[in-house]
This record gives C-alpha cells, structure tokens and sequence, in this order.
C-alpha cells in the first residue's frame, strides 16, 4: 500500500509528543515550497479551478490548522514549545515572517 512506509502510520497519536511529530512529518516535506513573501505554497499545478494565487493560499492555510494551536501554547506555555529545529517551529517562523 502506497505510504504505508511513511512515520506518520507508525505514529500512536497519543500524547502532545506524538501530535507535534505528526505536524513536523506533515510539514517538513512542503518546507521548501514557500513562495517569496511566505504568503504560500507552490504545490504544483493541481488545482481543478482554482488560480494560482487561490492555491498557494489554500496550501498554506491548511498549515495553520496545526501551526495555530502550537503557537498559540507556545506563547502560554514557553515550556511546552517544540524544539526550534524542529520542522513545525521552522514553518511557523516562515508563516510569521510572511504576515
């Protein structure tokens, strides 16, 4: 089965650790897709009828479903910050830069 390999199927899911790998699994693979100004993701040209401007929006709000919350613990609660090398960590600093 296709992905069956990928860390994120290996992953219980059960505690704040568990959760913040999943986000760093799922955002470290589009870390380099960033346009210029962080305002987006180029993806590639998958949309079925949407502009470019729409994609790129659209992939980078689905970001902010997992860098939100993060955040938004990270700045009650500095102690429960994900480490800053992290891939979660980078795309939020990248999501700022780009507001």
């Amino acid at each position: 089965m296709p992905g069956e390999s990928h860390q994120l199927r290996k992953n219980p899911l059960r505690t704040r650790d568990d959760l913040l790998a999943s986000l760093d699994s799922l955002i470290e693979p589009v870390l380099g897709c960033f346009v210029d100004g962080n305002s987006g993701l180029d993806l590639g040209a998958f949309a079925a009828h949407y502009d470019q401007r729409a994609t790129r929006l659209e992939g980078f709000s689905r970001l902010l479903w997992g860098l939100g919350p993060m955040i938004a613990q990270a700045a009650t609660e500095p102690e429960a910050a994900p480490g800053a090398d992290g891939p979660a960590l980078k795309a939020a600093r990248l999501a700022v830069e780009g507001l």
